[in-house]
């Protein structure tokens, strides 16, 4: 983990974005890369999600501009000025400039109605409906594997046959017990 902040802080000091911000970054860039893998094209996914978070590519010099700039506090300063307390030309700093983009926070207000009734924020706007019904049933089938790992050999056979739509008296003739007792152990 030490390695991993070490770099944070590398990325950080150049660009001049919080360590929060950066990850949530990398988190946008993952879902993006998420919607759009497909196996079927040869490539392993973190292939796909590295070129998604770096969509913008700017030269190494007008990105450690950027980051001096940023660490300097001169954003809201004219070009010209920025290029003469920092020696580069007014074009690199202008370059700089626009790839400065300020991050929004996925808790920023987006929209407000007008009668002060419901905001909705970033976060809300970007929940994937179709996805919460796919989150639910993986962490069912999670619950469910769980679940019958811990079964012992005799229960988990009355649990398959169960779920085999066998009868409990069917199930209870073929194991030898009584349909009373699969109802029990099906408890």
């Amino acid at each position: 983990m030490g390695k991993v902040r070490s770099n944070l802080e590398s990325i950080k000091s150049n660009i001049g974005l919080e360590i929060e911000d950066l990850i949530q970054c990398g988190m946008i860039g993952l879902l993006e890369a998420r919607e759009d893998f497909d196996s079927a094209y040869g490539c392993k996914f973190s292939t796909l999600a590295i070129i998604n978070n770096q969509k913008v590519k700017v030269t190494r010099e007008i990105f450690y501009l950027k980051g001096r700039v940023i660490r300097g506090e001169l954003a809201e300063e004219k070009p010209e000025f920025i290029s003469q307390l920092l020696g580069v030309s007014v074009e690199n700093v202008e370059e700089a400039l626009r790839y400065q983009q300020i991050p929004s926070s996925l808790h920023d207000v987006t929209f407000s109605s007008e009668s002060g009734g419901n905001d909705l924020t970033l976060e809300q706007m970007l929940v994937d409906e179709s996805s919460i019904g796919k989150t639910e049933e993986i962490d069912e089938k999670i619950v469910m594997c769980s679940f019958i790992n811990t079964l012992p050999d005799r229960e988990l056979m009355i649990w398959d046959m169960y779920s085999s739509h066998m009868s409990q008296g069917n199930i209870g003739k073929r194991v030898g017990v009584t349909q009373t007792q699969i109802r029990w152990i099906l408890k």
